[in-house]
């Protein structure tokens, strides 16, 4: 059965993107399959986790993000 991790805090800055993106890197190190999604206007998890070439493709006009 998957397990839906959450990560939450009224306050900004307090490092909850970091802090799930290393719960995840961890979770993928013990061959679990991690699924993280990025709603966050800022978009630091995509940024963590992609190269800026897939970021760029992918907020392009013919691109597949959850902003397009």
């Amino acid at each position: 059965m998957p397990a839906i991790i959450s990560i939450f805090n009224n306050k900004g800055g307090v490092g909850k993107t970091t802090y799930m993106f290393h719960i995840a890197h961890l979770l993928e190190q013990s061959n679990k399959t991690v699924l993280m999604v990025d709603c966050d206007s800022q978009c630091n998890l995509t940024a963590y986790a992609l190269p800026e070439s897939n970021i760029e493709r992918s907020w392009s006009e013919r691109g597949n993000s959850i902003w397009r």
